[in-house]
């Protein structure tokens, strides 16, 4: 990205030198261009390098489980919270289609957003793109799909929610 525009200018510059047009700078005006071009170059990559570690391994979520309600608590996506008692339905699951994103934020790793599948429709993912464990909620005439990529964490947030909200309406696979 910063590379472009400083061999862009470069080329432009002598081209107008040749044509008349702009005049030659001294040797020292070159050599402080030339400095100011290698700040630039070096914060461009500092902020390349910060996005890819944000979207590689920065990103993530984790649940909270409060008195009333759960909170997915997100970093690069919108945190939601569910209230216990508008869960109509938990399932656990080991084979799920998550469809397609709609919108939201993907990495190498997460995604996070609005995704569609035929089961479901529109609905709400956390997840983690290699979970191999899915907790399905049904909540208020929407889903939330919940998926770490550690099995055990997937398993635990599964029963850490039923426990809070009682068997009664739970279904497991």
């Amino acid at each position: 990205m910063v590379l472009v525009p400083v061999i862009y200018s470069g080329v432009y510059y002598k081209k107008q030198v040749e044509e008349g047009r702009a005049d030659r700078h001294p040797v020292i005006e070159v050599e402080k261009w030339h400095k100011n071009a290698k700040k630039g170059t070096i914060v461009g990559i500092i902020i390349l390098f910060a996005v890819l570690y944000f979207v590689t391994v920065g990103a993530g979520f984790e649940a909270e489980f409060g008195d009333e309600s759960f909170t997915v608590n997100a970093t690069g996506w919108s945190d939601l919270t569910v209230e216990y008692s508008a869960v109509e339905s938990i399932e656990y699951r080991e084979d799920f289609d998550i469809g397609r994103r709609i919108s939201g934020f993907g990495s190498p790793t997460l995604s996070l957003g609005l995704f569609k599948n035929k089961e479901f429709g529109t609905y709400t993912v956390f997840a983690y793109n290699n979970a191999k464990a899915f907790v399905i909620i049904k909540s208020d005439e929407k889903v939330l799909v919940f998926a770490d990529k550690d099995t055990e964490v997937t398993k635990e947030f599964y029963e850490k929610l039923t426990e809070k909200i009682g068997s009664e309406n739970n279904e497991s696979n």
